[in-house]
């Protein structure tokens, strides 16, 4: 008899414990799937001076601004990020960071007469898989804030503004797609950065 309730005993503790791992998997496993669904959303710009891309207090709006302003008057920072497709250019001209924020500065240049109708620009988180397969993408950051957005970039002209985004950083392997989209069109642009040069933000 004392063998046998030794043996139960053991069954519901061994039971217990697999119980545990299961419901730590499963939170692990939640937490990871709420976090790329709120970053899988596409990213468009809208015609304005300025637009927000989710709520955001009237406090940190006037804070984004005044911070894209003093952004929008700094020189080029960095030089290698960028992307040319035909007489396109794209840009990614520095990055910025303020308390929970990292604001990226972007440039478009049309050195062609033809004029680039943006239908979106999107942040994505990519795991590079090597030459033979693809790159595939893991999640996408949506913008707090932009500031100075346009969708069109007229002929033999360029559009610079600022992108707001949540600060983050990227796990060991992945990096950072930007990427600009033609409507309408194909001279699509894309630049990859890993975490090195998001760790170079400078501080506004």
């Amino acid at each position: 008899m004392k063998l046998l309730l030794s043996v139960l005993t053991g069954l519901a503790l061994l039971s217990q414990a697999n119980h545990a791992v299961a419901q730590a998997e499963a939170a692990k496993s939640k937490g990871l799937e709420q976090l790329f669904s709120s970053l899988t959303r596409f990213s468009i710009i809208d015609e304005g001076r300025s637009t927000t891309t989710e709520k955001v207090g009237e406090e940190h709006t006037v804070l984004f601004k005044a911070s894209c302003e003093k952004i929008m008057k700094e020189g080029l920072r960095v030089t290698w990020l960028n992307s040319r497709n035909g007489k396109m250019k794209l840009q990614l001209r520095g990055i910025y960071t303020q308390g929970a924020a990292l604001y990226f500065l972007l440039r478009l240049n049309n050195r062609s007469p033809l004029d680039y109708d943006v239908a979106g620009i999107r942040f994505l988180i990519a795991d590079p898989a090597g030459r033979k397969n693809p790159t595939v993408i893991v999640g996408e950051l949506q913008p707090m804030y932009i500031y100075d957005s346009n969708t069109l970039v007229r002929g033999y002209s360029r559009v610079t503004n600022v992108i707001v985004l949540p600060r983050f950083t990227l796990p060991r392997g992945k990096r950072l797609l930007v990427e600009v989209l033609e409507k309408n069109g194909g001279r699509h642009l894309q630049v990859a950065a890993g975490n090195f040069i998001l760790e170079k933000a400078r501080i506004i």
